[in-house]
């Protein structure tokens, strides 16, 4: 939640992964009241945000598909992979190469994601300041696909520090933090080491 608060406000993509409380009582389309009364029980009220990515309103307002007043499980299909993760990867890339017209084509990739959540476009113009903004724009865009924990140890020691806090740098000695090879690799091909 803290990602959107403090930086996208009550954007679009904002409200698509998280709600707080108040929009979850007042907003959403229950199909009885009888569901707005499990929320105003008081067993939710100090929750502060719900997750909201993938919920699958239809539940709450198709009678065939709600039953006493709350529904069970989501219907919803998981993406494996999405097209704004793709694009994200490739301005990354981009930014990462830094050759001829990379990064001008990393912020229209970077656009692409920003404009679909309407967002303005990046002003980012430097390599680090568009690297920054990918980071930033994967935090949010990515939030709760389970992509955060893998860019932070993709993007090294001094970011994920930053992102996780100073008790990550006990445990975190090398620059980039690595999963070790499977053994069955290092067994099939005697030219890599661990």
């Amino acid at each position: 939640a803290q990602a959107f608060a403090r930086h996208d406000g009550n954007s679009i993509r904002r409200r698509a992964n998280v709600a707080t409380y108040s929009e979850v009582y007042h907003d959403f389309p229950y199909l009885s009241e009888s569901a707005r009364g499990v929320m105003s029980s008081g067993l939710f009220e100090n929750e502060g945000y719900f997750r909201m990515k993938y919920y699958d309103f239809v539940d709450d307002v198709v009678p065939e598909r709600f039953a006493s007043g709350q529904t069970n499980g989501n219907t919803t299909n998981f993406p494996l992979m999405r097209y704004a993760d793709v694009l994200l990867m490739k301005a990354e890339a981009l930014a990462n190469r830094n050759t001829g017209t990379d990064l001008e084509d990393a912020c229209d990739a970077l656009d692409l994601v920003r404009g679909r959540a309407g967002l303005a476009p990046t002003t980012a113009g430097t390599q680090e300041e568009v690297l920054a903004a990918v980071r930033l724009e994967r935090r949010r865009e990515l939030g709760f696909e389970s992509h955060r924990f893998f860019d932070l140890m993709r993007w090294g020691r001094e970011i994920a520090v930053e992102a996780l806090g100073p008790d990550i740098a006990s445990v975190w000695t090398g620059d980039r933090f690595y999963f070790p090879i499977p053994q069955s690799e290092l067994d099939s091909n005697k030219g890599i080491e661990q």
